[in-house]
């Protein structure tokens, strides 16, 4: 899964996006001779389709905090490398939200609070999981009830852990076990599928 976009609420968004451009900025991109934390692209044609949504960004109206296309790497030039990107401001129009974007590039879309983040989660045609960062623990019981994502998880620092209720391959939340977690994840996989036609082989999400 591709966690490639993050709605921040405004009130937290500049100091969120500080603490993540300091850390791209310790990320070494090199060919895991030398200690890496990140490799190349697998070819060069993914490598520029993944360098293509940064321009694709700017001109929808998005800032660019950080430009992985020329970040420095520790390996042969002729390597397809992509370093950490950061994009701020992503209207919800660009394509650099609306696709999953399997590379280094992150898209912060800003929003005025809770409710308007979970109406854009609920509003959208895809989305089998998201996340909520809070320190509100009834907060967070309420986005798992109200998230439409089939598969959610939840983090909260207070001092008793409440469960996320994840439905599991679109049953009702009610026919799956609740239990806590604090993983995240994001997808672009269709919330709903049509079952195969008969004698039709099955195709699994790579």
């Amino acid at each position: 899964m591709a966690v490639s976009v993050v709605l921040a609420v405004d009130s937290v968004a500049d100091p969120l996006i500080e603490k993540i451009t300091s850390r791209m900025a310790t990320l070494k991109i090199g060919d895991g001779t030398r200690g890496t934390d990140m490799g190349p692209m697998i070819t060069r044609e993914h490598r520029d389709k993944v360098a293509s949504y940064v321009d694709v960004a700017a001109t929808d109206g998005a800032d660019v905090v950080v430009d992985g296309r020329g970040h420095e790497v520790d390996g042969d030039a002729e390597g397809f490398w992509m370093g950490p990107t950061l994009l701020d401001k992503v209207p919800t129009s660009s394509d650099a939200y609306n696709d999953e974007i399997f590379g280094p590039v992150l898209s912060i879309v800003r929003v005025s609070g809770y409710e308007e983040g979970l109406e854009l989660i609920n509003s959208g045609p895809y989305g089998n999981g998201s996340a909520i960062f809070t320190n509100d623990g009834e907060r967070l019981v309420a986005s798992s009830a109200r998230s439409r994502p089939a598969w959610s998880a939840s983090t909260c620092r207070s001092p008793s852990p409440s469960p996320t209720t994840p439905s599991a391959a679109g049953r009702p939340r009610s026919s799956v076990t609740p239990r806590p977690t604090a993983r995240t994840a994001s997808t672009s996989s269709p919330a709903r599928r049509r079952s195969p036609s008969a004698g039709s082989t099955p195709r699994t999400a790579g």
